[in-house]
């Protein structure tokens, strides 16, 4: 299970290292960028990612995050321009129970 940060104060979104490596996503180069995080931290970027994601019924997606320093405590945020994006893909109450959120991976040979 991920925790998602909705920052709408934050432009860009940003994953974590770990998150990245358990969903076999491929880091792309991108120039270096200077971000700061919720939690204050200053650090310099210069990878991302490309995200796709499943939403509400019915929205889906691909998107950019860019990779935080691997001591950083956020897993996954979500920053403004995703929200701008992608309005109304989030649920707008809480969920009873434990929701699951599906991160799509590369397959392997021989996998179907």
């Amino acid at each position: 299970m991920v925790d998602v940060i909705l920052d709408p104060g934050t432009r860009v979104s940003l994953i974590h290292p770990n998150l990245i490596q358990s969903c076999d996503l491929i880091r792309k180069r991108t120039a270096r960028i200077s971000l700061q995080t919720t939690t204050g931290q200053v650090f310099e970027c210069d990878e991302w990612v490309e995200v796709t994601w499943i939403g509400k019924p019915g929205r889906s997606g691909k998107d950019m995050f860019y990779v935080v320093p691997d001591e950083s405590p956020i897993n996954l945020l979500v920053g403004r321009q995703f929200l701008e994006g992608n309005e109304g893909v989030f649920m707008d109450v809480h969920p009873a129970e434990p929701t699951l959120v599906n991160v799509l991976v590369k397959e392997t040979v021989g996998e179907n």
